[in-house]
C-alpha cells in the first residue's frame, strides 16, 4: 500500500519534536567538600589499624608524636602540590606538573607511579576488607568478599561522578564515626580503671624511652596513612573553581586526618602502653577488645571493611583519570576533555562517567589482577609498593616545584620556590629509603617497567614522526 506524503510530514516532525525534547546530560562537577572526602577516603583511620603494632613498635610508644612529625614532613610536599596546581590546573595531576617543570619524559615516569600507586592501594585494601569480612562473617569464603567489595567499587565508579562522590563521602563518614567512637570508648574505659597502672597522657604521647630516631622511625611508617591526599589533582578537569578547591581540600583533609590520627593513636596506647607485648597481626583489635569487648572489635573490623570500599572507589577514579591523561597525551584520546564521550556502546550505558569507560574498566581489571596474583594474599606487600611509588610522586613533585619556579620562572622568593620544595623532597627521600628492602627492590622493578614502556614510546615517535616531541607536555601554564 502506498504511503501518504502527511504520513512522512507527520513522522518527520514527531521525530524532531523528540530531539527537541531530548536533554543532553549535564556533567556532575566537585565541590570542595567532595574533593575534601575523596581526599579522606585515602587518607583513611583503618590505615593506623593495620600498620599501628609495627609503627608503634618502632616509635618506641611515641606513635602519637610521630603523627605530629609526618603531618609536617608531608605538609612540605602538600605545599608543592598546591602551588602547582593552581600554576597548572587545567588537565593537572603529577603528570603535568614534573612535565612542566622537569620534562615531559619525566612527566610520563610519575604518571606510570601514580598510576601504580593508586592500583596497589585499591588493591591492598580489597585484600584487607576481604580478609576481614571473611573472618567476620566465617561461612562466606575471601575470595567472595574479595570479587563483591572490587566489583561494587568499580561498577559505582562506572555509573559516575555524582554517585561516586556520593558513596565516597557516606562511606568516609560512617568510618569517621566508627573511629570517633573507638577514640571515645578508650578514654573512657581508661577513666575507668582499664587501663594498666602507670598509664597516661603524657606516656602515651612520649612513649617508653622514645628518643628522637624513635620518633623519626615511627613517623616514617605514619607518613603512610597521609598517601593519598594528592588524589584530587586528577580532577582538575572535573572540579568547580579547580585553581581555588584543590589546594583548599588537600590541606583541610590533611589536617583532618592528622587529628584523628593522632587522637586513635594516642587512645590506643592508654588503652595498652607496652609495646612490646603488642600483637603484630590485630593490635588495634585487641585493644578495641580490652576497651569495648566484642561489640567494639565489630565495630572497628566494619569500619575496615567499609575503607576498602571506600578506596576502591577513590583509587580506581583517580587512576583512570590518571590514565586518561596520560593516553590523551600520547594522543590516543579522542578529546582532552575528561567529560567526552567515544560513541561506544559503555557510554551509552554510563553517560557521565567522567572518564572513558575502557579507562575505568581498565583500572579496576588492573586492581584486581594485582590482588588476585599477590603472593600469599600478602597485603603488608602491597601496601609497601604503595608506599614506593606515592613516596616516589612525592619526590618528583617537589623536584618539579623547585626547577620550575626556582630555575625556569627565576622566582626569588626563598622560602616558597627554594627551602620548602627542597626540604619536601629531603624528607620524601628519607622516608622513601625506610622502606622494606624486599617491597623496595619490586618498587625498583615496577619503576623499571615504566622506564622501558617510556623509552619505547620515546623510540616510536622518533620513528613514526622523525624528531622527538616537545620537552613539556600540552597543557596551558597559568602561573603568573
Amino acid at each position: 500500500m502506498r504511503r501518504n506524503d502527511s504520513d512522512d510530514y507527520d513522522e518527520y516532525y514527531d521525530d524532531y519534536y523528540e530531539y527537541e525534547d531530548y536533554e543532553e546530560p549535564q556533567p556532575y562537577f566537585l565541590s570542595t567538600r567532595d574533593l575534601i572526602f575523596y581526599c579522606l577516603a585515602f587518607m583513611t583511620p583503618a590505615a593506623t589499624t593495620l600498620i599501628y603494632a609495627k609503627a608503634q613498635t618502632a616509635a618506641h610508644g611515641a606513635l602519637a608524636g610521630s603523627y605530629l612529625v609526618a603531618l609536617v614532613l608531608v605538609f612540605l610536599t602538600l605545599l608543592s602540590y598546591r602551588r602547582l596546581s593552581r600554576a597548572f590546573h587545567e588537565g593537572g595531576s603529577v603528570f603535568s606538573y614534573t612535565g612542566h617543570g622537569i620534562h615531559r619524559r619525566a612527566g610520563l615516569f610519575t604518571g606510570w607511579a601514580a598510576i601504580l600507586f593508586y592500583l596497589t592501594l585499591a588493591s591492598s585494601f580489597f585484600m584487607i576488607g576481604a580478609d576481614t569480612a571473611a573472618t567476620m562473617f566465617s561461612p562466606v569464603p575471601y575470595m567472595f568478599w574479595l570479587i563483591l567489595i572490587a566489583v561494587v567499587s568499580g561498577v559505582i565508579v562506572l555509573f559516575g561522578q555524582r554517585l561516586s562522590s556520593l558513596a565516597v563521602t557516606v562511606i568516609t563518614l560512617g568510618v569517621i564515626g566508627m573511629t570517633a567512637i573507638y577514640i571515645l570508648v578508650c578514654f573512657i574505659s581508661a577513666s575507668k580503671g582499664v587501663a594498666p597502672e602507670g598509664s597516661s597522657l603524657r606516656t602515651a604521647f612520649a612513649g617508653t624511652e622514645a628518643g628522637l630516631g624513635n620518633v623519626m622511625s615511627g613517623a616514617a611508617l605514619a607518613c603512610l596513612s597521609f598517601l593519598g591526599f594528592d588524589s584530587v589533582t586528577t580532577l582538575t578537569e572535573e572540579t568547580e573553581h579547580a585553581k581555588r578547591s584543590t589546594g583548599k581540600a588537600m590541606a583541610i583533609a590533611c589536617a583532618c586526618a592528622a587529628a584523628l590520627f593522632f587522637f586513635q593513636a594516642l587512645a590506643s596506647a592508654v588503652i595498652a602502653p607496652d609495646y612490646a607485648l603488642l600483637d603484630p597481626s590485630g593490635a588495634m583489635a585487641v585493644i578495641a577488645g580490652v576497651a569495648g569487648g566484642a561489640p567494639m572489635q565489630a565495630l572497628l573490623s566494619l569500619s575496615v571493611i567499609l575503607a576498602s570500599f571506600a578506596i576502591g572507589i577513590a583509587g580506581v577514579t583517580a587512576a583512570s583519570r590518571m590514565l586518561g591523561i596520560m593516553l590523551n597525551e600520547a594522543g590516543a584520546g579522542r578529546s582532552r576533555g575528561n567529560h567526552s564521550a567515544d560513541g561506544s556502546l559503555l557510554d551509552d550505558l554510563f553517560p557521565q562517567t567522567g572518564a572513558p569507560p575502557r579507562n575505568v574498566i581498565i583500572c579496576f581489571v588492573a586492581a584486581v589482577l594485582i590482588a588476585l596474583f599477590m603472593p600469599g594474599r600478602d597485603f603488608a606487600l602491597a601496601f609497601d609498593l604503595a608506599r614506593f611509588a606515592g613516596i616516589l610522586c612525592f619526590m618528583l613533585v617537589n623536584a618539579a616545584s623547585l626547577i620550575f619556579f626556582w630555575f625556569k620562572k627565576n622566582d626569588q622568593a626563598y622560602v616558597r620556590s627554594l627551602i620548602i620544595p627542597a626540604a619536601g623532597f629531603l624528607a620524601s627521600l628519607w622516608i622513601w629509603i625506610n622502606i622494606d628492602p624486599h617491597s623496595f627492590g619490586i618498587g625498583v622493578i615496577f619503576a623499571l617497567v615504566g622506564v622501558i614502556i617510556i623509552a619505547a614510546s620515546f623510540l616510536y615517535e622518533r620513528l613514526v614522526f622523525g624528531a622527538a616531541p616537545a620537552g613539556e607536555p600540552s597543557e596551558r601554564n597559568d602561573y603568573e
